[in-house]
């Protein structure tokens, strides 16, 4: 897994930075937007997987009146677990594939590395986790984008990483 680098993490130049790469940073209210995009894309591509599974599941579990409350509770437990890793996946494979998701390409932004390069798939992880901090504090690691001056989450200081508008 690649980490972010020391001249990565180095502190910015100053609050137009991102203008050396052609975007400016984006604050929350976009990112909030783009992230119910993705969650409907995410709740729709997963309610496809989870109704290709219920049918197997169905299908398994013919056998019986019992069978099939078994079949059904597992496969209920099943959704539940597999749910977080199925968004983790897309958020992943998103970011360290082109830097953006679905709901950043349809509102214009992209993740970028604070020097304005492309995410590894190892930057695009560790960021991954970072969100995984700010969710576990109440959202507080999403609101710092409200008051940071080049709008950074905490992920996106974890990982200097820069949200940008797309020209």
């Amino acid at each position: 897994m690649e980490l972010a680098s020391e001249a990565e993490a180095a502190p910015a130049e100053g609050p137009d930075r991102a203008e050396e790469w052609g975007g400016e940073y984006i604050g929350f209210l976009p990112r909030c937007l783009a992230l119910a995009i993705d969650s409907a894309v995410i709740a729709l591509g997963y309610g496809c997987c989870a109704f290709l599974a219920a049918l197997l599941f169905l299908f398994l579990g013919k056998g019986g009146g019992l069978i099939l409350v078994a079949t059904l509770f597992l496969g209920s437990v099943f959704a539940l677990l597999s749910f977080p890793l199925f968004a983790f996946f897309y958020f992943w494979f998103m970011h360290g594939w082109q830097g953006q998701t679905v709901g950043k390409m349809f509102m214009g932004i992209r993740v970028v590395r604070r020097d304005g390069g492309d995410l590894s798939p190892g930057l695009s992880f560790l960021r991954l986790a970072g969100s995984a901090l700010s969710v576990l504090s109440c959202g507080l690691g999403f609101a710092w984008a409200l008051f940071d001056r080049e709008k950074c989450c905490w992920h996106d200081r974890l990982a200097a990483t820069r949200v940008i508008a797309v020209s």
